[in-house]
């Protein structure tokens, strides 16, 4: 039996191979949304929506203000971190 890490990878390369493809475009689909509402991290999209912000801030880490806001995240986002690891880790053991 493959795996469903295998499986997913199959379906991403024959979609590629023919992105014209709907019933596989769907199934990706489906399969991704399936993943995702698995729980597998801490927050939901708005807090990872923050984080992503964050970084586009992180380059700009010279103003003092900016740099405080970005570095008062990082222990939220270490959290989310490790969490997303540990459930990666349980799902491909």
């Amino acid at each position: 039996m493959r795996s469903r890490s295998r499986i997913a990878i199959l379906g991403w390369v024959r979609y590629e191979r023919d992105v014209a493809d709907t019933q596989i475009r769907d199934g990706l689909i489906q399969r991704f949304k399936f993943t995702y509402e698995q729980g597998l991290l801490l927050g939901d999209w708005p807090k990872w929506k923050v984080y992503r912000e964050m970084r586009g801030k992180s380059d700009h880490a010279h103003d003092q203000k900016i740099a405080l806001e970005v570095v008062a995240g990082i222990p939220e986002f270490l959290r989310e971190a490790i969490h997303l690891r540990e459930q990666l880790s349980r799902r491909l053991t």
